[in-house]
């Protein structure tokens, strides 16, 4: 006979209930009951019987049927099962099965039962789940747009300090500005700082030749009533009115030292003012205004003169306790002469300006003049030096430059 089998399956979800074990318990409640009733009636019949043995324990959890039917046919006929070769009645295990199938159909219904409260109660979790997750999303999307609001205000707030103190540094600035043009109006222009101009006026390249002594001017120098096509000038030559004899060729030392790119020729040229007043026949005698060059710190370089223009000649000797300089060295020999040029000048390449000293004695007209001064002076009696005079007499027609 087929033993029916009431293990339940492996579930997932709140604890289950053994029906195993409540099967056997209500089973063996009904045949206690049923064993109590019949009792009465049968202790006489069985009291010289010996006594059956009960069915054995279960194996492995499950419920030996067919023993628990020879047990309880034993217990109402008085022996077992092969001793009486009599078979239980029909009806018994007719009624046994179908209390078994109803168990059965109350166990998978129950079992049924379950499983849709756990997948309601699933189901609910996911819900509730699914609805705090979306309250933690909407929580921490307004933290974050309440974060970007307080940050737009902070950088609103500092946009508008920085204005303020822009608009409190230009204020700063334009009254410091005032204050320095009112200052600047009180001084002397030639003190006043130099500034660029704002606009730039260019008058062109200067290219444009005189017809008669081909100097270089700017167009706009030319005189009004001539044509842009056909110019003239008359700040030159006064239109062919002054002819000047051309430029001789320099000697061919001072081409060099004013064209090539050497380092003799190039420190040369860095320093050639003060090669030029090494070699000076004659000194600057001028009167300068001191009022001008002292308050003009502030402004460009300015040299006013105030009168006329003169060049000192000085004396044929120095006077006593100071050395020779100008026209005076040239009366000297010309090694003593170099000597004290390079003691006066010791920044300067000896060698050049010896160089230099030998080219102004081959070609300048006036160091012969000075050489026969000296000569004369050597000549003449001592007792009479002290009265002998030295006058430059310029024919007519001459160049007085």
């Amino acid at each position: 006979m087929p033993q029916p089998n009431f293990v339940a399956p492996a579930m997932v979800g709140p604890p289950r209930v053994n029906w195993q074990e409540q099967l056997e318990q209500g089973f063996q409640a009904r045949q206690a009951q049923r064993r109590q009733n019949r009792g009465g009636q049968r202790r006489g019949q069985n009291e010289g019987a010996p006594m059956a043995a009960g069915p054995p324990a279960p194996m492995e959890g499950r419920v030996n049927w067919q023993e628990r039917l020879e047990y309880g046919f034993q217990q109402r006929h008085g022996g077992p099962l092969e001793d009486q070769n009599n078979a239980p009645p029909q009806q018994f295990i007719m009624g046994r099965r179908e209390t078994y199938a109803e168990e059965e159909r109350q166990h998978a219904a129950h079992q049924h039962n379950l499983r849709l409260q756990n997948d309601a109660q699933r189901q609910i979790d996911h819900d509730r789940e699914a609805l705090q997750h979306q309250a933690q999303q909407d929580e921490l999307q307004r933290q974050q747009q309440h974060q970007r609001d307080m940050e737009a205000l902070e950088h609103q707030n500092n946009v508008a300090q920085q204005q303020q103190m822009d608009q409190q540094a230009e204020a700063e600035r334009a009254q410091e500005a005032i204050n320095n043009n009112q200052a600047l109006a009180a001084l002397p222009k030639a003190c006043r700082p130099y500034h660029d101009p704002t606009q730039r006026f260019s008058m062109g390249p200067m290219s444009v030749e005189c017809p008669h002594c081909h100097a270089l001017h700017f167009k706009s120098e030319r005189l009004t009533n001539s044509s842009n096509i056909r110019p003239r000038f008359g700040i030159c030559c006064l239109q062919g009115q002054i002819q000047l004899p051309p430029f001789s060729e320099p000697p061919q030392l001072l081409r060099q030292l004013l064209t090539s790119s050497t380092p003799r020729a190039r420190n040369f040229r860095e320093r050639i003012c003060q090669y030029n007043c090494a070699f000076a026949f004659t000194s600057v005698a001028v009167k300068v205004d001191e009022a001008i060059l002292n308050g003009a710190r502030a402004g460009p370089y300015s040299f006013k003169i105030h009168g006329g223009l003169y060049h000192s000649m000085g004396t044929l000797h120095p006077q006593e306790g100071q050395r020779p300089s100008y026209a005076q060295l040239y009366i000297y020999d010309e090694q003593a002469a170099l000597a004290t040029r390079n003691i006066r000048n010791p920044n300067l390449n000896h060698a050049l300006m010896a160089d230099l000293q030998d080219m102004l004695i081959a070609n300048n007209p006036l160091v012969p003049l000075y050489k026969q001064a000296y000569q004369i002076m050597q000549e003449t009696a001592p007792e009479l030096q002290d009265n002998v005079r030295v006058s430059i007499v310029m024919q007519p027609g001459d160049d007085p430059r």
